[in-house]
């Protein structure tokens, strides 16, 4: 039903609650009462002129009051609760509004919101955790306290949504989660998710953990929001990773472990626990691990009764002292096998009064069999090693122990005793220049697979000195491949070195020789028809004339090629000895006034001549060739002069001596030693060794030809003597030459067959020579002489001349080294056809055809090439009067 207005105007217009009727269709104010009229500051007529909807919203119709705002005259808005009733007024359908100001009411109730908002504000601000919240669907930021700005590296996120204020979050399954929750309604909860962000612009991304919880926010029973509640956990996650890291580590260490790792925990009131037990427990105890952990007693009764007692003592002592434990015995495992155990471990007292061990048993049954049995191969070594010359060494590998036989002292003069027991003392002694080398060969061999080394190097003896040793050792290795022991042996192998260099110099120096003696042999046929016809064309032309001057030139020429072939004929050993028994004190008398002559002004000579120095069997021209080379070495060592001093001196090198060995190489006997010692500049050490090499010279280019020493060298060597040097630089040089002694006297003869000789002038002489020239200047000269030439190319054609004129010979002159039968053969031949024919040779080089090794024998006359006319009628007449004959066969 609807009530009925009264017509009467005195309840309506004088109620004090504001009031006004309004046209149910079309809004339009009917009637208001002055309440209202007061309330909202309109007179009657105003109130009556507003249109629908002017004054504020209608209030439900017919239902409970309802706070609305309202605009008053002036433009102010009131907050008013209204309600509504339908009416009937003056004939048409109404609806009587009533109205009360709640303005007060409401303005107070937002105060208080916005203190409770202010409170809330102030609660997450300084929140220790990390709190947000948002907004919508679009997750707009409303709540980031300071500690979610620290975490996400943002301070400007209010009012923007989370898309855009964190865009490092695209594709980590953050927005999504936020679009589900908004979604569903249903919060979320995570625990330690990872989270990548950049702390600050500029700066590497940085990966954190955090556990956060997203709680819906709703409003009337719609989801409006999602509030977060953010935990960095990051240090816990890396701590706890870092945890699981060592645990996994140091469970993949302990089953690595040749043994068990195990912790062992005595309580106060007596009893035991194994807190932990590696898987070695398997093989070592033939049980699980688990087993050991809920079985403490089992690894104490596997213990052999006889050795208990001595476990318990350890165990009680180690307890005491909290001082390391250590145990050897033996246990029975479940299969009965009977196995020697070594146990260790370090102690430690808990706050509760345990007392726990950790510590690592291990199986010791190989070791000890292998202890016994390295006793006795250690044994049998000492006693192998007692009965070789090498140095025998021992090192082990896992103790780093090395051990020396005795040969180390008598070998490398090193005691064993003085001798450190450790590598680095046998690699101090290595030679710097083959150290590393040697160093990492060695440990090549060790870390790798190899069973086997050797390697030849230098290394200090005791004395200071180098030996040169071939070490050979060999590797033995445990079952898993794993180096455990080296033994080896070291051989001296010094001299058999030194004798090696030698014979390599010798067959160098013999090459070299060869191709000297050929060259010379050549070079002197040709300065034989140079000399020979220079000499001839000198008594054909006028002295003083410009042609006998050219001569002189020539043969001067030819007579310095002619020392030079000999130079090269002595380095090479190849030159004809005549030896003499010499006393070399006279020598170097007869040769002091020329010395003077070579040595210049600034240089003083001194001459010592020991009387009991003794006689030397020598060819004179060489000592005296020996002794004028050293003269001029040591003038031009003296640049700004000094002193030359001669000496002479008997010695006698014994079996043994330092002389017997390299450099020198003397044979043990009596010598005749020269000295020749000056005050020059002295010799480089790196250029010692090659002085007396042939070719070699330290004098500038066009000074020195490089023969001097060599030349000394090879004389001395061929006369079955050394010769060497000793210097320092800037303290001179001496030379040591030692000859073999004899005691023969000088002046001794050898007794010559004797014969009747032709006419001087006459005779049939047989020329023998390969080379044309010569044997067209010798068959002139001899012609020229008055004697009958016959002449032949070699040894077989001369044995046909022979035979045409029936042997009636008187002389034969031919030349030693010759294609298809050399002089020597031919001489034969025709002294066993013709017996009592003399012979005279000829030659520039024997090749050692007449010579034992170059000395020629006394009975035997040789004219050398090159030679002047008048050497070869001197020697053609002296062979005629000697009646020079060589054996037959």
């Amino acid at each position: 039903m609807h009530a009925t207005l009264p017509q009467t105007e005195t309840l309506f217009a004088r109620a004090p609650v504001s009031l006004w009727v309004v046209d149910a269709g079309t809004g339009e104010v009917l009637d208001v009462n002055d309440a209202a009229c007061r309330a909202f500051g309109y007179s009657r007529g105003q109130f009556l002129e507003l249109g629908p909807g002017e004054i504020g919203p209608l209030p439900p119709r017919n239902g409970p009051a309802a706070a609305r705002r309202m605009r008053r005259g002036d433009g102010a808005e009131i907050h008013a609760e209204l309600a509504a009733e339908r009416v009937e007024w003056e004939g048409r359908t109404a609806w009587l509004v009533s109205a009360h100001d709640v303005t007060a009411r409401v303005e107070a109730e937002r105060e208080r919101l916005q203190a409770e908002r202010a409170r809330f504000d102030a609660l997450f601000r300084d929140a220790p955790a990390m709190v947000a919240a948002v907004e919508g669907p679009d997750h707009v930021f409303t709540v980031a306290n300071e500690p979610y700005q620290r975490l996400v590296g943002r301070s400007d996120l209010l009012g923007k949504p989370v898309r855009e204020a964190l865009p490092d979050l695209e594709g980590q399954g953050f927005f999504e989660l936020l679009d589900r929750v908004y979604q569903t309604g249903e919060p979320f909860v995570a625990t330690a998710v990872p989270i990548r962000m950049q702390p600050r612009p500029g700066e590497p991304v940085e990966e954190r953990f955090v556990s956060f919880v997203y709680q819906p926010v709703r409003a009337r029973g719609q989801v409006t929001g999602i509030f977060a509640h953010v935990v960095d956990v990051t240090d816990e996650v890396r701590v706890e990773a870092a945890l699981r890291r060592s645990e996994a580590r140091f469970e993949r260490i302990a089953s690595k472990v040749p043994g068990m790792v195990y912790q062992f925990a005595l309580h106060p009131d007596g009893t035991m626990s194994w807190p932990y037990v590696s898987e070695g427990a398997c093989s070592l105890c033939e049980v699980d691990r688990a087993y050991v952990e809920q079985n403490p007693s089992f690894m104490l009764q596997m213990v052999l009764p006889e050795d208990r007692p001595a476990l318990d003592a350890r165990i009680a002592a180690s307890a005491a002292t909290l001082e390391d434990f250590r145990w050897d015995g033996r246990i029975c495992t479940p299969s009965g096998m009977v196995r020697t155990v070594y146990a260790t471990s370090r102690p430690e007292r808990h706050p509760d009064g345990t007392i726990v061990w950790d510590g690592l048993m291990l199986d010791a049954t190989d070791r000890v069999r292998a202890a016994e049995e390295l006793r006795q191969s250690e044994e049998r070594f000492r006693i192998a090693a007692r009965a070789t010359n090498d140095v025998v060494w021992d090192w082990d590998l896992v103790l780093g122990r090395l051990v020396w036989n005795e040969a180390l002292e008598t070998v490398l003069a090193h005691t064993p005793s003085g001798a450190q027991a450790v590598p680095d003392w046998w690699v101090q002694q290595l030679h710097p220049d083959d150290q590393e080398r040697v160093v990492a060969g060695l440990y090549a061999v060790v870390d790798g697979n190899g069973t086997a080394w050797q390697d030849e190097y230098r290394i200090r003896r005791g004395d200071g000195g180098w030996a040169t040793v071939l070490d050979r050792g060999y590797v033995l290795r445990d079952p898993d491949g794993a180096a455990v022991r080296m033994i080896g042996a070291m051989e001296d192998v010094t001299q058999r070195r030194q004798l090696e260099a030698q014979l390599v110099d010798a067959k160098r120096l013999e090459s070299v020789g060869r191709l000297a003696g050929g060259v010379a042999h050549d070079f002197n046929n040709l300065l034989t028809a140079i000399t020979g016809y220079t000499e001839m064309l000198l008594s054909d032309v006028e002295p003083g004339g410009e042609m006998h001057t050219d001569l002189l030139e020539i043969r001067n020429a030819a007579a310095r090629a002619t020392g030079l072939t000999r130079q090269l004929l002595a380095f090479s050993r190849r030159q004809v000895l005549q030896p003499r028994v010499l006393n070399l004190n006279a020598t170097i008398r007869d040769l002091e006034r020329m010395f003077r002559r070579l040595l210049r002004e600034d240089v003083r000579l001194k001459v010592e001549l020991d009387p009991a120095a003794g006689q030397v069997r020598a060819d004179p021209a060489q000592v005296e060739q020996v002794l004028l080379n050293l003269a001029v070495n040591a003038r031009d060592a003296m640049l700004a002069g000094g002193t030359l001093r001669i000496t002479t001196r008997a010695a006698v090198v014994a079996p043994g001596d330092c002389l017997c060995t390299a450099p020198v190489n003397l044979k043990p006997g009596r010598y005749v030693v020269i000295s020749a010692s000056d005050t020059g500049e002295g010799i480089a050490p790196e250029v010692l060794p090659q002085i007396f090499e042939p070719f070699f010279t330290t004098k500038p280019a066009g000074l020195g030809t490089g023969l001097g020493l060599a030349t000394v060298y090879g004389i001395i060597k061929q006369s079955g003597g050394t010769v060497w040097a000793e210097s320092e630089p800037g303290r001179g040089a001496t030379f040591h030459v030692y000859l073999p002694a004899t005691d023969e006297l000088p002046g001794t003869a050898v007794a010559l067959p004797s014969r009747t000789p032709a006419a001087a002038g006459t005779g049939t002489v047989l020329l023998v020579d390969d080379d044309a020239a010569v044997r067209t200047f010798v068959r002139t000269v001899l012609s020229g002489a008055g004697y009958r030439v016959l002449d032949a190319a070699d040894g077989a054609q001369a044995l046909h001349v022979a035979a045409e004129c029936g042997g009636a010979l008187d002389l034969l002159l031919t030349d030693v080294v010759m294609p298809r039968m050399g002089g020597r053969d031919l001489a034969d031949e025709v002294a066993r056809r013709w017996p009592g024919l003399p012979t005279l040779f000829m030659s520039g080089y024997t090749d050692d055809a007449l010579a034992d090794h170059g000395v020629l024998d006394p009975a035997v006359m040789l004219l050398e090439k090159p030679f002047s006319r008048d050497a070869l009628l001197d020697h053609v007449r002296e062979a005629l009067t000697r009646g020079a004959v060589v054996s037959a066969g």
